[in-house]
């Protein structure tokens, strides 16, 4: 649209003239000489740039002008019959009007031409829709609610007016913010974490594991391992084995999707190694026999059977990453054959 475009140009605009007095305060402070040989030119430059940034700003105030009186009450059951304002967003770009709910939205970008009406959260509305927040009882879920209480709370304090607050995109964090703002709801909420738990943002079921995070006591918060699967999976800092820091297999299986990739120890790793024995297998669909490495192992008082695939290897490559699944351990030699 072409206000877009208008407004990234008086950004530039303006942001050329803030370095060249930065460049005027450099000078000053620095080489006289130079400032004095070239304070002519650059106050001719800031002359034309400030020339420049008045002519686009009244085109930028003509435009708006025209957008305002686009933006016309519409009268149709489908713009009366919705919760958002009965104008079309799109010929009131950057305005703000009541919705048909009482609640005051602002037309905001949705993509290039698409325009679309946002609620506007207010300092009074955010105190009736939030409470105090709760530890959760099993699932730690970094809400929507309570990210915007934080974010209230931080930028509003105890004042109560109805300023309108421009909150985050907390969908679209990246991630030294979602660590930030994990750390900061932990932190508000008193959550006990524990070492391996894992850490869910907005969502307990997003896609690709994109809203899967862990906790670790020597690293804080960290995201999904994705060296083997690109969906991600549980991260080798967490081992699983007998020591108490170590976990049992089966801890995470209803956090991760798409794969149950665990990292065994090493004294467990060394054990397979040293007991697994060949066993001839037969493949009911084509009626072929194989060769698999099998034995059974211990960890936290409980027997798990071993399967490793990839007849022609031998144990000496045995990986320190299994598959579980329904209380086996199970493993390919073959390179091209993960998970």
């Amino acid at each position: 649209m072409k206000i877009d475009v208008i407004k990234s140009n008086i950004i530039n605009v303006e942001n050329k003239i803030i370095k060249i007095i930065n460049l005027y305060d450099l000078l000053l402070d620095n080489d006289l000489e130079s400032y004095y040989n070239m304070k002519d030119i650059l106050d001719n430059k800031i002359k034309n740039l400030k020339f420049y940034l008045q002519n686009i700003e009244s085109i930028h105030k003509r435009i708006l002008k025209d957008y305002k009186t686009k933006c016309i009450k519409k009268t149709t059951p489908k713009y009366l019959n919705r919760k958002s304002p009965p104008y079309s967003a799109v010929s009131c770009i950057g305005q703000t009007k009541f919705g048909n709910d009482g609640n005051k939205y602002i037309s905001v970008k949705k993509r290039e031409g698409i325009y679309t009406w946002k609620k506007l959260k207010t300092a009074n509305s955010i105190k009736k829709e939030l409470t105090n927040l709760k530890a959760p009882s099993s699932k730690i879920i970094i809400t929507e609610k309570d990210l915007t209480l934080l974010y209230y709370k931080e930028h509003v304090g105890n004042n109560s007016n109805n300023s309108v607050i421009n909150l985050p995109d907390w969908n679209n964090l990246d991630s030294e913010e979602r660590i930030e703002w994990t750390n900061k709801v932990i932190k508000a909420k008193n959550i006990k974490v524990q070492n391996g738990y894992p850490l869910y943002w907005l969502y307990s079921n997003g896609y690709r594991n994109e809203e899967l995070m862990f906790w670790s006591d020597k690293n804080g918060v960290i995201f999904p391992y994705t060296d083997i699967d690109d969906y991600g999976s549980v991260p080798p800092i967490f081992r699983v084995g007998n020591a108490d820091d170590e976990f049992a297999p089966d801890y995470w299986i209803d956090d991760v999707d798409h794969n149950s990739l665990i990292f065994l120890s090493k004294k467990l790793v060394k054990e397979i190694k040293e007991n697994v024995k060949p066993v001839i297998e037969y493949d009911s669909y084509t009626k072929q026999k194989f060769e698999t490495l099998e034995c059974k192992i211990e960890i936290k008082g409980k027997t798990y059977n071993v399967e490793i695939y990839g007849k022609e290897k031998d144990s000496g490559e045995i990986k320190d990453y299994f598959n579980y699944e329904k209380g086996k351990l199970i493993q390919s030699l073959y390179d091209d054959d993960f998970y």
